[in-house]
């Protein structure tokens, strides 16, 4: 009877343990399902999120892009806006010079009835007295920090000193010119005839600053050019230089200095205006870089009331408001340095009148 109920009690306890084991897979088995079916629904729910986001970053998308030609669309407008009221300000300034009543310099020569076309006059000799002034000029007129490495003979991190190096005089003139455009001119005396009226309404204080203006850097010969000729000293007219390309000569000699074209280009730091400087070598820097002749103008500039910028202003179309012009000088800061050269910058044709075409090599 014992060895029976053992037996039984063995099997009762075999089923319980088989039932257990049956239970334990049952329960994995669900588990198992269970695990798929919420892998299932969260690859679902990854899937419908994913597509919620890409139909958002479509919208998104499309929306930069309508906002992208909107801004494209608004910035033509401004700049057509822009284009016409130059065009604006310089017929009507043109009309105005028709009935001005401004000399033209008593220096020129030649027939100037037709003279919208300009014309180049090889007015000076070489060898001559302004001829070799202008040669001391562009020699002379050097950043200071160019010229302390120039005589160490070291390699110049500015890149206007690159073709100065170990070089005494890198100037070497070829010719000397003189731009004559009545029309061009007397657009520019208009101008800087309301200019006169501007500075006069300043009070005295600010009117004594624009008088005893002068650029950092100048030459005894450009001085006595700027009384000989008549620049106002009212107006803060001044003559300064810059550096241009060959095959532009034909063009400035048309029309003058043309601000439109700077309008087109992204790598201003001041704005879109006619840059000029009172140093030869950062003007060299914008002429042609091979090794034939290079070519700097010296212009007459309406500087005017100058609004000192003490930082890069890349958007700039006009001077702020009650200002006639814009310089940078040392105290400007820059992407990642200072400003090393002084520059003036203007956003007008009719602020400056191109006079005098040096001619040179390096």
């Amino acid at each position: 009877v014992f060895a029976f109920m053992k037996n039984v009690i063995d099997s009762c306890d075999r089923k319980v343990q088989s039932l257990k084991n049956e239970r334990d897979r049952t329960v994995g088995s669900l588990e198992r399902e269970k695990s798929k079916l919420k892998a299932q629904n969260d690859a679902l729910e990854i899937e419908k999120f994913c597509k919620e986001q890409d139909v958002q970053e479509l919208a998104l998308e499309k929306l930069a892009l309508e906002a992208e030609k909107l801004k494209q669309e608004q910035a033509a407008k401004v700049a057509a806006q822009d284009k016409l009221r130059l065009e604006k300000k310089n017929q009507e300034l043109i009309a105005a010079a028709s009935q001005a009543p401004y000399k033209l310099p008593y220096f020129w020569d030649g027939d100037h009835v037709n003279g919208e076309k300009g014309q180049l006059r090889d007015a000076y000799v070489e060898g001559g007295y302004n001829w070799k002034q202008a040669q001391v000029m562009l020699n002379g007129l050097i950043h200071p920090k160019c010229n302390e490495n120039l005589k160490k003979g070291d390699p110049l991190n500015s890149i206007c000193a690159a073709p100065f190096r170990r070089k005494v005089s890198p100037f070497r003139m070829v010719r000397m010119q003189r731009l004559e455009n009545q029309q061009a001119y007397q657009r520019f005396k208009v101008h800087e005839a309301n200019v006169i009226l501007d500075v006069e309404k300043l009070p005295q204080r600010e009117l004594d600053q624009i008088l005893s203006q002068r650029p950092s850097y100048s030459s005894t010969w450009l001085e006595k050019l700027e009384v000989r000729n008549g620049l106002q000293r009212m107006a803060n007219t001044r003559y300064l230089l810059h550096g241009t390309k060959r095959e532009h000569l034909p063009e400035i000699m048309r029309h003058g200095l043309r601000a439109v074209y700077a309008r087109s280009s992204n790598t201003n730091f001041y704005g879109k205006g006619i840059y000029f400087a009172d140093t030869s070598c950062k003007s060299n820097q914008y002429t042609d870089d091979d090794a034939g002749e290079r070519v700097i103008l010296i212009c007459r500039v309406v500087l005017g009331r100058s609004h000192h910028l003490k930082t890069m202003q890349t958007g700039l179309t006009n001077a702020p408001d009650g200002y006639h012009s814009c310089y940078v000088n040392s105290d400007t800061a820059r992407a990642n340095s200072n400003q090393l050269h002084n520059e003036y910058m203007i956003y007008n044709d009719v602020e400056c009148y191109p006079e005098f075409v040096l001619t040179y090599i390096m």
